[in-house]
């Protein structure tokens, strides 16, 4: 998978007592696809996020928890 196969939905902030930040995407490969994922991220982590890496943090966080 590569994050030309990510499509980000929508990032979503902490509501009420949350500290995690939510973002929603899709991905599509030849060998299979996610229609509806998310990836929760604490502040630390969202704070090196942008608009240009979203799918690249996706792909890393799926590596750092599917092992």
């Amino acid at each position: 998978m590569q994050t030309s196969d990510i499509q980000v939905i929508n990032t979503v902030t902490p509501k009420g007592d949350g500290e995690k930040f939510t973002i929603n995407f899709t991905t599509q490969t030849d060998d299979f696809s996610i229609g509806s994922g998310r990836i929760l991220l604490t502040a630390s982590e969202m704070a090196e996020v942008t608009e240009f890496n979203k799918a690249e943090t996706i792909l890393n966080k799926l590596k750092e928890v599917i092992k």
